[in-house]
């Protein structure tokens, strides 16, 4: 009857693409807050692979 709640963290320097209204953008924390990166790009097949390029760069720049 009710969904468990777990309390999963994600990996340091993990970035995530979502898809927000057909909208990319990146998800990713940085100093123990949260930051959405909103990319202006519509999604489709190409636009997610530039988005993914996008998300390694900050994920080396996170770990670095």
């Amino acid at each position: 009857m009710y969904s468990q709640k777990t309390n999963r963290r994600s990996k340091r320097g993990s970035v995530q693409v979502k898809n927000s209204r057909n909208w990319l953008q990146l998800v990713f924390t940085h100093d123990g807050k949260r930051h959405y990166l909103f990319l202006g790009i519509r999604s489709n097949s190409l636009n997610r692979k530039l988005a993914q390029d996008k998300a390694m760069i900050i994920k080396q720049f996170l770990i670095g």
